[in-house]
């Protein structure tokens, strides 16, 4: 009867050698997967944060250039309409400051 209960006992502690075995392994398992997903989690916030960054770094330097094109287009029309002063008009002008020139002092 006592080898019978060993032998009972025996058998306990392999089934539970073999169910702390399982569990480890399975605890393993686990752990690894639990790592892999918070490892892909924060690659995808990575690079969801890098690509929120890029959108918003392409949408100031559009907005710059955007401004700057309609700085340059004003400035240019401004520049063309003082050369597009044609002659006709520069003579006249330079008519009226020399008659007031020659009035004034032609008046002394």
């Amino acid at each position: 009867m006592a080898t019978q209960v060993i032998k009972i006992i025996k058998e306990a502690e392999d089934k539970a050698n073999t169910i702390i075995k399982e569990a480890n392994n399975k605890a393993k398992i686990i752990a690894k997967q639990s790592k892999d997903k918070a490892v892909e989690e924060y690659k995808n916030i990575v690079e969801s944060a890098n690509k929120q960054s890029e959108d918003i770094i392409n949408s100031s330097i559009q907005k710059a250039n955007n401004e700057i094109e309609l700085f340059i287009n004003k400035e240019n029309k401004e520049v063309e309409n003082i050369l597009n002063i044609n002659q006709e008009k520069l003579d006249k002008a330079v008519n009226i400051v020399i008659e007031r020139i020659v009035s004034s002092y032609g008046n002394s």
